[in-house]
């Protein structure tokens, strides 16, 4: 086999790698961002262009505080966990860049050769705001029975 065919094969593989991940990871439900050492964005998956209503064409190589969970007025989240080398986790409420409230975690990587070094970061967006209406419901409920309680004419007991 010449070398211009092993290379041939290698590319193919290699095409057919790429397409198993974005299959993959394009059925998540979360938003996957993948971001380089020059923080600028190599890949994002289905939910991650439905989240920043953009496609991957536009957002390609785009910098990492551009993004929709960027939160102004603070350090870039991804700074931060390549620095410290360890996950940055921050909940974002509705109305910062989103009209939904996110859980954002930065996750920094390393090359295996150079595990104390982060080279780049995976960043996971979570759509919470379901979670944050359905605990604002039951400290609603919670509130509303207190009060029914506290309003009844007849003493009220309870027992354990």
């Amino acid at each position: 086999m010449s070398s211009s065919d092993e290379n041939i094969q290698l590319c193919n593989a290699l095409l057919a790698s790429n397409r198993m991940w974005e299959a993959t990871i394009d059925t998540l439900p979360d938003a996957i961002y993948i971001f380089g050492t020059d923080k600028r964005l190599t890949k994002i998956n289905r939910a991650g262009e439905a989240l920043e209503r953009a496609g991957r064409s536009f957002l390609a190589t785009r910098r990492c505080c551009e993004m929709l969970w960027g939160v102004e007025g603070s350090d870039c989240m991804v700074d931060r966990a390549i620095s410290g080398g360890e996950a940055v986790e921050v909940e974002l409420p509705a109305g910062n860049k989103s009209s939904r409230a996110l859980l954002v975690r930065v996750i920094p990587t390393s090359k295996q050769h150079q595990q104390d070094t982060a080279t780049c970061c995976i960043v996971v967006a979570r759509d919470i705001s379901d979670l944050r209406d359905a605990e604002e419901e039951a400290s609603n409920q919670r509130a509303f029975l207190a009060s029914l309680a506290d309003l009844a004419p007849d003493e009220i007991y309870t027992l354990d």
